[in-house]
């Protein structure tokens, strides 16, 4: 009770709204700990998981706030592009993190744009070993002139020795030839 009490005149918190809080953080760690294709959507509007995400800085779950998003309603997709243009959620995210983000669920032209930007900040030795994982990623973009497709022909015309090579070979491994 000592600490409650403490918890109470430091924080002027009252006891419910901690507790309120403490369960919906675990709620949230439960989710964001599962398989994020394992998300019903009825966990997904159950908790608001969204803006907990934003709050507490969960910087390597970015691709699941996405995935919340609903991209037919203008207001998410503004408060989305908001969190990719100055959160410290995105800030922060690694490039081999924004890899997720080229999967085939992340269609936004703009979510691509913000992976690739990411990507840049890579070496051309770290690009040539995610190139398997890039060229696949090629078959989602929504056109053949894709800031995916520029980045990744950019990179293999200016080192071909590294990234150029990488790539023939990763796109080679692709065709449907015998």
């Amino acid at each position: 009770m000592a600490d409650s009490q403490v918890v109470k005149k430091d924080t002027k918190i009252s006891e419910k709204d901690l507790e309120d809080q403490t369960m919906i953080l675990k709620q949230v760690k439960k989710l964001l700990d599962t398989y994020p294709m394992e998300l019903s959507t009825k966990q997904q509007e159950d908790i608001k998981v969204k803006e907990v995400i934003e709050q507490n800085n969960y910087i390597y779950k970015l691709p699941v706030f996405l995935r919340l998003i609903d991209f037919t309603d203008p207001a998410q997709m503004k408060k989305c592009y908001e969190t990719l243009d100055s959160s410290a959620l995105a800030k922060d995210m690694g490039a081999e993190e924004a890899l997720v983000l080229l999967d085939g669920e992340f269609g936004d032209i703009k979510v691509r744009i913000f992976a690739v930007q990411k990507l840049a900040q890579l070496n051309d030795s770290k690009i040539a070993l995610f190139m398997p994982q890039l060229v696949q990623a090629l078959k989602y973009e929504l056109y053949h002139r894709s800031p995916l497709a520029e980045f990744l022909l950019e990179k293999a015309l200016t080192n071909t020795r590294v990234v150029g090579h990488a790539f023939y070979w990763a796109l080679k491994g692709t065709l449907d030839m015998p």
